[in-house]
């Protein structure tokens, strides 16, 4: 599955409840995470 695909359905399953329902923020798909340090994942990885 491609990022576009995850977010697509992040999009129109996924309620992230401290986000406006008209101005939404971006979504960023994470890889890893280790302590409190995230890897997000992007197009390449």
């Amino acid at each position: 599955m491609d990022i576009a695909q995850v977010l697509a359905i992040d999009h129109a399953h996924a309620w992230h409840p401290y986000t406006s329902t008209r101005d939404r923020d971006p979504v960023y798909l994470v890889r890893s995470a280790q302590g409190c340090r995230l890897r997000l994942r992007t197009a390449a990885s």
